[in-house]
């Protein structure tokens, strides 16, 4: 599934010279995607076979998937899953019964031919999302606040670019991700909550970030303090609720980037499940210019300004980088 969708999306490849650096032998072919916020999810306007649909940007997902409303309102084709396949999700598992190929998809004024999708529900009316098997191809530019996500192929000499092209006289940060190698479908890198190691996943489609309740008791977040407040907005993959709190945390820790004195919201999933301790979500995206590097396992980030972390408080938000 994979290498047909790699042959797909080669078409769209446009390339532009960039220079990040004084290493002028870098330049990259790159592919806009224009999105659009609704809230905290960001949107992909497609067609398919010619009419409108609208996708959400999931970094979190591993490859893309399309509701069953949609394939059946466009008579797509209902193909068996392969064995062993399952989709996991906060709170749970959710098992696709098939997957479908989509003939003809437009996405960045261009069309691609024969796309497989997972068929999956639960996607509060958009037509699927847009998973690592397009946004993990390469590298991958996310300008949330600027309403564009980019696809990036690095070319030439750029093993030590600094590829955070946007900054000029800004400082940026730089964290380690794990390599794509293998299996692992995801961006994953660590950071540190109050000191203490903390696996990160970074999901644009979660709209907000969130530490799992063994991490949390592990860094020292309590979770019976006067500060904490019961939260009842995390549901799993099912629709159901997860029992969660907004809790207090003395400080954050990516990279060169350091947050003091916040708050999160600590839910109780399961780390093991999900691939991460923490998921970093969409407020996190909106409150960066983030370009993951998997070329160079890293990823690179500036600050916009604002609220980091949403915990859905009625008070002050939660501070920015100290």
């Amino acid at each position: 599934m994979r290498d047909r969708f790699i042959v797909a999306i080669a078409v769209l490849a446009a390339t532009s010279a960039f220079c990040p650096s004084a290493r002028a032998a870098c330049t990259a072919s790159k592919i806009d995607l224009p999105v659009t916020m609704q809230g905290r999810s960001a949107l992909v306007h497609t067609q398919i076979d010619g009419v409108d649909e609208t996708f959400v940007v999931d970094s979190g997902a591993f490859y893309s998937t399309i509701t069953p409303a949609t394939v059946d309102a466009l008579h797509l084709p209902k193909l068996p899953m392969p064995d062993g396949m399952r989709i996991d999700g906060l709170g749970g598992l959710a098992f696709g019964n098939y997957i479908t190929t989509v003939p003809n998809l437009t996405i960045a004024g261009q069309v691609v031919h024969g796309i497989e999708f997972l068929v999956s529900p639960g996607l509060g009316g958009r037509a699927g999302l847009f998973g690592q098997n397009i946004l993990g191809l390469k590298d991958v530019e996310y300008d949330l606040k600027g309403g564009m996500v980019r696809l990036v192929t690095p070319e030439g000499d750029c093993a030590h670019t600094v590829l955070a092209f946007w900054v000029r006289d800004r400082n940026y940060s730089v964290a380690s991700i794990d390599s794509r190698e293998g299996f692992r479908d995801h961006t994953v890198g660590d950071a540190f909550v109050n000191g203490a190691k903390v696996r990160v996943l970074f999901d644009t489609g979660a709209p907000i970030t969130l530490l799992s309740r063994k991490a949390a008791l592990d860094a020292g977040v309590k979770l019976d303090g006067p500060d904490v407040k019961p939260n009842s907005i995390v549901r799993g993959i099912d629709g159901n609720p997860v029992k969660s709190w907004s809790a207090p945390v003395a400080d954050f820790k990516l990279g060169g980037e350091e947050i003091r004195n916040t708050r999160l919201i600590v839910a109780d999933f399961d780390p093991v499940a999900n691939e991460a301790d923490m998921i970093l979500g969409a407020d996190f995206f909106l409150a960066h210019h983030v370009y993951v590097a998997n070329s160079q396992f890293k990823i690179y980030f500036t600050y916009n300004g604002g609220p980091i972390f949403d915990d859905r408080r009625t008070d002050s938000d939660a501070k920015g980088p100290e």
